[in-house]
């Protein structure tokens, strides 16, 4: 859809770029051609309906009858409704039986009249011959456009002419056209003939001018640089233009957590140029949270310190960046950090750049240690492809040993672990922070060789095995949001996780437990080696980010627990209700959550109920 802007160019709309003629749309409305001085009008009898007045009923029969008898056995195979509630719809059952005779070829098909007798409505059906191409040649048309778009002259040799299947093929020349920088390109047949019921015809294209892109324009109140939004959304002056590129790019714009775009982007052309607008505005996601405490520690005396603090960064300089730090000690001993860092646009190249460390303390029985590198490419549908490098360093720190028989696999054991991965995301969410609709999907698979170091406390198993072998992990998460109402959500989701290895320790296994798996359990409760969970998770929205849920969290998984070298399976489960609502001070979340877990005797019981509340400040 078309319009003149204020400087007189024009601004088309990106969901309807003006350009057809001949297209499927036009077809719905109306299919005309002049064949030897007669004019066939493939199009709806609205107007036969407004000239002849139907009176409303109650339960109308639809009797059609046709001119001929051959034209009756042709007219059996379709296959309509004959009762309806009233007149009008019986009469637009009659007028899509007229449209499917026409598409299928009868193209001088027609309603010669209509009558309405007591409960029964009988349009009268002149069919006509059943019209096939003699041939249809490809005319001007670039050939390597005819075969990407699958043209074949042979298909169009004495073959039943098809609506549908021409119009198909002009859809499928026209978006090329508008691909390579022809959108204003035209379709039509030329040189048409008819002979008895044969058609004859061939294919003529009007380019229209070349149109090639100018800079991609972002609206709004928003601080970024132009050269990295170029970038990223694949837009350079020059280029030729391409419709799809800007589906691309908007895509790529909405999976900006920091952007928020406020309705659908145009394209103004002018003097041969392309300038498409995106029109955003800017949203608060930066996060800093924390909490320090200190407790004295009643064996040594000194101050302990306990506590976690959560900070996150996006658009670092303006230029697309994402810091994220959190740091978490919870129990004597024990601390975990978390630290990422995104660099988009590599050297105003598509790769982005992404590095991550991880730091894992758990009291004095391990220490781990992780570092990420990884090259990802921003894919044209919301997702994303990455390579991964990532080395882990596990350090035993027991003073005695779990267990002195060699046979035996120790709880903990000292290794390092040098893996390389692939990592695929794919995302369609309306909104990032709160989606009502659309779905996630991660995926990583990463493949290593592990060397297992000697330490005092595994010194006697150690002599036993071969401390080099290769480890295969594997994880996935896939989310889905269903709306059910204008303000129900239904999320459902699956993660999980898998490693293989024969020598498999604590210090190695997946953590599970907390609000970020398995709620209804203490944080990181769990040690397992395989596990899935499946969530389904209720939410009522009272506007556009405050809301009331209910759950259930189901899990499964061959686990392993502290001071036993033994695995076992468990089905443990978890459910609660919560809230999230947005006040002055920031987002109070609040999460009421029991679980059950018959391996790890702990009762679905008010006694074992778990709290989780915080206030989560964005700015």
């Amino acid at each position: 859809m078309a319009s003149l802007s204020a400087e007189g160019n024009m601004q088309v709309n990106t969901s309807h770029v003006c350009r057809r003629i001949f297209t499927a749309k036009q077809q719905k409305r109306a299919f005309s051609f002049h064949l030897r001085g007669v004019k066939f009008v493939v199009a709806g009898w609205l107007g036969l309906l407004l000239a002849k007045p139907v009176v409303a009923q109650t339960k109308v029969y639809l009797a059609p009858r046709v001119d001929a008898q051959e034209a009756a056995a042709t007219l059996r195979p379709y296959r309509f409704r004959t009762e309806h509630p009233d007149s009008a719809a019986a009469a637009k059952t009659a007028e899509d039986l007229l449209r499917q005779l026409q598409r299928d070829g009868f193209l001088a098909a027609s309603i010669d009249s209509l009558q309405l007798a007591s409960d029964t409505l009988v349009p009268y059906f002149h069919v006509g011959a059943h019209y096939r191409w003699a041939w249809l040649r490809p005319g001007n048309v670039p050939e390597v456009w005819l075969t990407k778009a699958g043209f074949r002259e042979r298909f169009y040799q004495q073959m039943p002419f098809r609506g549908p299947q021409l119009a198909r093929l002009e859809e499928a020349l026209l978006r090329l056209a508008e691909s390579n920088g022809y959108p204003f390109a035209t379709l039509r047949l030329d040189s048409l003939q008819l002979q008895e019921d044969q058609l004859h015809a061939t294919l003529h294209y009007e380019p229209g001018p070349i149109i090639t892109f100018d800079s991609a324009r972002v609206q709004g109140d928003v601080k970024i640089k132009s050269k990295f939004m170029a970038r990223y959304l694949r837009i350079q002056p020059g280029d030729l233009y391409d419709q799809r590129r800007v589906e691309t790019a908007r895509r790529l714009l909405q999976q900006l957590p920091y952007l928020r775009e406020l309705r659908a982007p145009t394209v103004t052309f002018s003097a041969g140029e392309a300038r498409p607008y995106f029109f955003v505005e800017p949203r608060r996601v930066n996060q800093i949270d924390g909490i320090v405490g200190f407790l004295p520690n009643q064996r040594s005396g000194k101050l302990l310190i306990n506590g976690q603090f959560t900070l996150e960064l996006y658009n670092l300089f303006n230029a697309g960046k994402e810091l994220k730090a959190h740091w978490q000690s919870t129990k004597p001993q024990s601390q975990l950090l978390d630290l990422a860092y995104v660099h988009p646009v590599l050297f105003g190249s598509l790769l982005e750049l992404g590095a991550n460390f991880y730091l894992l303390k758990e009291d004095s029985t391990f220490l781990n240690q992780q570092t990420q590198l990884a090259l990802g490419y921003p894919l044209r549908q919301a997702g994303k492809l990455s390579f991964y490098t990532l080395r882990q360093r596990s350090r035993n720190n027991q003073a005695v040993a779990t267990s002195t028989d060699p046979s035996l696999i120790p709880e903990v054991a000292s290794f390092d672990l040098n893996s390389y991965g692939l990592a695929y995301e794919r995302r369609s969410l309306d909104d990032l922070l709160y989606p009502h609709r659309g779905w996630l999907l991660t995926t990583q698979t990463a493949v290593g060789n592990k060397r297992i170091r000697p330490t005092a406390t595994t010194e006697a198993w150690f002599d036993s095995i071969d401390p080099q072998s290769f480890q295969l992990q594997v994880r996935l998460r896939a989310e889905r949001y269903s709306s059910l109402k204008s303000r129900l959500v239904l999320l459902t989701r699956v993660q999980g996780g898998a490693l293989f290895n024969k020598n498999l320790f604590l210090n190695d296994l997946y953590r599970l437990g907390g609000l970020a798996t398995l709620r209804g359990f203490n944080e990181n409760f769990f040690y397992a080696s395989r596990y899935a969970v499946g969530t389904a998770e209720v939410r009522f929205f009272t506007d556009d980010s405050s809301y009331l849920l209910v759950f259930f969290d189901q899990g499964w998984g061959q686990f392993r627990s502290p001071g036993s070298a033994t695995p076992f399976f468990d089905f443990p489960l978890g459910a609660g209700a919560g809230l999230s609502f947005r006040t002055a001070a920031g987002i109070f979340n609040f999460v009421y959550s029991m679980g059950y877990s018959r391996a790890q005797a702990q009762a679905f019981a008010p006694s074992q109920s778990k709290i989780h509340f915080g206030l989560l400040s964005r700015f």
